[in-house]
């Protein structure tokens, strides 16, 4: 199930803290322990955003080349 909902929230920008919830809850672990996670998670999640968005920028100019 985590696989699954993982697939749709590659473009959503905080859109992990929703998966991360549940695969934390899967595995038995209590989920008052992801807002320490948020807080580490947050400016990662912006260069994790920046990289995804140059990517998609970069094959974009590369498939327009051809």
């Amino acid at each position: 199930m985590t696989v699954l909902s993982s697939i749709g929230t590659l473009g959503i920008p905080g859109g992990t803290y929703v998966i991360l919830a549940m695969v934390l809850i899967s595995v038995d672990i209590p989920a008052e322990g992801l807002a320490l996670i948020i807080g580490i998670d947050c400016p990662l999640d912006m260069l994790r955003t920046a990289v995804n968005v140059t990517g998609d920028a970069t094959v974009a100019c590369m498939i327009d080349k051809k």
